[in-house]
């Protein structure tokens, strides 16, 4: 192979094809003869847009090369060694793709995006099968196929790993690991926050969410939803790089303080007291609110026109 250098974001490979992807451009080599790449540029209708390529998958058994756009396409080239591929267009994310996977008999493609569904083409009729909110609302970052294609793994935004079943569509099982972001570790006042009953770690885990996590045993407890709201927020259109805009997390309601009631020698509420206040959050959003969760019901004690701090 001829020396050379290229910025590659996405690589995939087949018995007969290996391909690498730029944010705008395909290489593609025939893995046999090797040589210098052959360099195949988005179509046209794409290019007005400027979209960035965000990733790919090869067909196991033929030329066929699949890539997914930041706007939310999916192109499927047919033969890339023709001096003009054929391509086809498929289009169901609204936002960006973010994962691509073809089944190991080849019949069918899979696609992931920001709106956390995950999406089922079978490539012969163009038909498809869709299992929606996988992860509450965040990315399928990645997806792979077991070997006599019954289950997929889908790696999620959320720090999980989902196994699902192909012959029904359902979650068989999820992996979770601690959700805490930058700038989401809970302040109760001491530091880090943890509940008396179990001693598990309380952390912001989805937006809006607290998780409680077992430290000692490295094992994901719960998620509590103090704020039900959709984590999907798009403006429209695409940025000057050709992301998909998405609105930022500021804009919806995030947990940034939480404490827990007490009893006597310091036993939590959340043990004692089945159907009363169990933890007090405050929620930041448009318009900060401290809430107060019990086992049944969720009162709201009052709104804030400025950050609660406290």
């Amino acid at each position: 192979m001829a020396d050379f250098a290229y910025d590659f974001a996405t690589l995939d490979v087949s018995a007969s094809t290996i391909v690498a992807t730029s944010d705008r451009f395909l290489y593609v080599w025939d893995a046999v003869k090797l040589g210098e790449p052959k360099k195949i540029s988005l179509p046209k209708k794409q290019q007005i847009h400027s979209p960035k390529i965000t990733c790919l998958a090869v067909h196991p058994s033929t030329h066929l090369i699949s890539i997914g756009l930041s706007t939310g396409e999916i192109l499927l080239y047919h033969n890339p060694f023709l001096p003009t591929p054929p391509v086809q267009i498929l289009h169901w994310h609204a936002n960006a793709v973010t994962s691509l996977a073809f089944m190991h008999d080849g019949t069918t493609l899979l696609s992931g995006g920001i709106e956390s569904v995950l999406v089922l083409w079978q490539l012969e009729t163009l038909s498809k099968k869709t299992l929606p909110r996988i992860a509450a609302g965040n990315a399928l970052l990645s997806l792979a196929v077991s070997a006599d294609d019954a289950l997929i793994g889908v790696v999620c935004g959320d720090a999980s790993v989902r196994v699902i079943s192909v012959s029904n569509l359902s979650v068989k099982t999820c992996v979770t690991g601690l959700k805490a972001r930058k700038g989401r570790v809970l302040d109760g006042g001491n530091g880090v926050v943890v509940d008396p009953r179990t001693g598990s770690v309380v952390v912001a885990g989805n937006i809006g969410c607290i998780q409680f996590y077992d430290a000692v045993r490295d094992v994901h407890v719960m998620e509590v939803e103090a704020v039900a709201q959709n984590r999907i927020v798009v403006s429209g259109g695409v940025d000057k790089d050709g992301v998909g805009k998405v609105d930022a997390e500021d804009g919806l309601a995030a947990v940034k303080l939480v404490a827990f009631e007490r009893e006597g020698g310091g036993v939590s509420g959340w043990l004692l007291l089945m159907n009363v206040m169990v933890c007090a959050l405050v929620v930041s959003g448009t318009q900060p609110q401290v809430l107060v969760m019990g086992r049944r019901h969720t009162k709201l004690l009052g709104q804030h026109s400025r950050r609660v701090s406290s």
